[in-house]
């Protein structure tokens, strides 16, 4: 970067390990510091997006899931624990929780949780696993 500042290559690179170590200010300067415009530009996006989904993740994570517990129906406690879930890696358990808004609540704040799924398919990638289970299941939802 000292030689090519914005180099999009490194500052992918050095914004994912800043992200895997858990510093994810680091990880949002070097993805913010990367140059636009070049065939990096959906990696950068991908890992903006999973800073943005591991800083929403909340703090007190007991709370977040015995206000869901207590409040089943509540679709802005399931879309809290939802993101909490999301934030820890728990890819699966937020998905299926934001499932959950989509099939009882899918207009609530403005389809928030269909489009918290999209994101985390995006992180996760096309070809993994959970992403195709999920979005056939979040298609079958939508398209009934």
């Amino acid at each position: 970067l000292e030689l090519e500042p914005g180099h999009p290559i490194a500052c992918h690179e050095l914004g994912q390990l800043m992200f895997q170590r858990g510093d994810l200010a680091a990880a949002s300067e070097f993805a913010d510091a990367a140059r636009p415009g070049t065939a990096m530009d959906p990696e950068i996006e991908r890992l903006q997006t999973a800073i943005r989904i591991r800083e929403a993740g909340g703090d007190d994570f007991a709370s977040l899931e015995a206000r869901a517990a207590a409040s089943p129906d509540d679709p802005a406690a399931r879309l809290e624990l939802a993101a909490a879930l999301a934030a820890r890696d728990r890819h699966e358990d937020a998905l299926g929780a934001y499932l959950q808004v989509v099939e009882t609540a899918p207009e609530f704040d403005d389809q928030a949780a269909r489009r918290a799924m999209l994101e985390l398919f995006d992180v996760m990638g096309s070809d993994h696993d959970i992403t195709r289970t999920f979005r056939a299941k979040l298609a079958r939802l939508i398209f009934r």
